[in-house]
């Protein structure tokens, strides 16, 4: 290769790498960050540990059941800044025992999980929703 498209080659990546360190230094994805490393503001549903341990334990301790996912993956698409997004995740308990959901996490900081914490009975529906 010609040291021309060497040096166009070379300016294009140094400039994808600024734009990323950018992006991540302005905020526009430190929430994403924060969540993935634990730092920062903890999510709103992670506030109240001890009731998420009690709960947890709870749990622990009950029959296990099975839950099958009605859609396991959803995309949001293009979602401009500042803009609200939601959706149900559905999903059945199809155990023989009821279903109690005792945590449920995002894998980024821009969504957050919502769910009954009413057992679901075998046989019977539910959904988390993600906002």
């Amino acid at each position: 290769m010609n040291t021309q498209v060497k040096t166009i080659l070379l300016t294009a990546l140094t400039l994808s790498l600024f734009t990323i360190a950018i992006v991540e230094l302005t905020g526009v994805s430190s929430r994403a960050l924060f969540n993935k490393y634990g730092i920062g503001n903890p999510p709103p549903h992670a506030t109240d540990l001890n009731e998420r341990n009690q709960r947890a334990d709870m749990v622990s301790k009950m029959p296990k059941t099975n839950i099958y996912l009605i859609d396991q993956k959803f995309d949001f698409g293009k979602v401009k800044e500042g803009e609200k997004v939601r959706h149900a995740f559905k999903f059945k308990n199809t155990g023989q025992n009821p279903l109690i959901i005792s945590d449920a996490i995002a894998s980024c900081g821009c969504t957050v999980p919502s769910f009954s914490k009413e057992p679901v009975l075998p046989g019977n529906d539910g959904e988390i929703m993600v906002e």
